[in-house]
């Protein structure tokens, strides 16, 4: 998609971010934020999701780390709600 429209990864990542925020119903989880990623943070990351940090060691995705950290604190809100 950031090829095709001539922008950033990180750009597509946060407007997909913003939409999980705005418009959590909207989003197909499995494609954003793929099965094993979410057992591989689920792993690590458990209890309040306030009280969670962010750890590039732990979390998968190289350059999309935090993007993946921040996408299941989303998710991981929405299914708990």
């Amino acid at each position: 998609m950031a090829q095709k429209r001539k922008i950033k990864t990180n750009t597509v990542r946060e407007h997909l971010l913003e939409a999980a925020i705005v418009y959590p119903e909207s989003i197909d989880w499995d494609r954003a934020l793929p099965v094993s990623v979410r057992n591989q943070l689920a792993e690590h990351y458990q209890g309040k999701i306030e009280d969670w940090q962010f750890d590039p060691e732990i979390v998968p995705g190289g350059p999309a780390a935090f993007y993946y950290f921040r996408l299941y604190q989303l998710y991981e809100e929405r299914v708990n709600d």
